[in-house]
């Protein structure tokens, strides 16, 4: 036999839905053990679920993520995120209506949720209620924005 065999492994290019999380031996040794929020990321685009949550576990925190609205409904009964990033137009359900189910049950009233969009702030905030715990990001997001976003709606991890 001549030659070699070899295969390349990515520990990063995997299929994202609610119920998956990357392991915790493919994370980068630098995180702290204990992980400061789960947060759940909900998008039809499986390239931002995986570039979000490349960001968000290098920060330390959790994720779990969901590929549309009714995915994103059960994932949060299962889960329970701290904090949920959501996509604003979706296939099925929008993030919109995500949201106003969200707000309609006691154990999900408080969550708090960041909405994504390419769409203009003022065409999301004109169908969204105004509430204290929602904030919206123009996509493509700004990880430094995103971040502060994080600090702002989560509380300080306990030391």
């Amino acid at each position: 036999m001549k030659g070699s065999a070899w295969a390349l492994r990515t520990p990063f290019r995997r299929q994202w839905s609610y119920a998956t999380r990357m392991p915790l031996t493919d994370r980068p040794r630098l995180l702290t053990i204990v992980s400061m929020a789960k947060i759940l990321i909900v998008d039809d685009d499986p390239d931002c679920i995986e570039l979000l949550s490349i960001h968000l576990l290098h920060r330390g925190h959790s994720v779990v993520g969901a590929k549309d609205g009714p995915a994103a409904l059960e994932a949060v009964a299962l889960e329970r995120p701290n904090l949920i990033l959501l996509d604003l137009r979706m296939p099925t359900v929008d993030g919109i209506r995500v949201i106003e189910i969200l707000r309609g049950n006691s154990l999900t009233a408080e969550t708090p949720i960041i909405l994504m969009s390419a769409a203009d702030k003022e065409f999301a905030t004109r169908r969204l209620r105004p509430d204290p715990i929602v904030r919206f990001l123009e996509k493509p997001l700004d990880f430094d924005v995103l971040d502060k976003t994080l600090v702002e709606l989560l509380p300080a991890p306990a030391l």
